[in-house]
């Protein structure tokens, strides 16, 4: 089971952008991130990007206790049953990616 995953460097670089702004941290900007990209609706194959080179984050990190609402969000957006390795990291990453 895989509990890290690396953004894109695109998101690395809004990260750092809006943190050093806002001085809100990675695992704060994360959940925005994942919110605002299931506000958008289920992922289509362009939201999955290949680019590992970002800021690499533990699903603890994102997550914390909240490991499960996210989880059942992102099922509910999906409207469909995702097996834990393709919940994490795949969709978690395109979802963090996109938003």
């Amino acid at each position: 089971m895989v509990f890290k995953l690396r953004t894109s460097k695109e998101t690395q670089t809004i990260f750092s952008k809006v943190g050093a702004m806002s001085g809100l941290q990675a695992y704060v900007l994360s959940k925005i991130a994942i919110a605002l990209s299931i506000r958008h609706g289920a992922l289509s194959e362009k939201d999955f990007t290949t680019d590992t080179e970002g800021l690499e984050l533990s699903r603890q990190t994102i997550f914390g206790e909240h490991d499960l609402l996210f989880r059942c969000l992102i099922i509910c957006n999906e409207n469909r049953f995702l097996s834990e390795e393709e919940y994490f990291p795949r969709i978690v990453k395109a979802h963090l990616d996109r938003g």
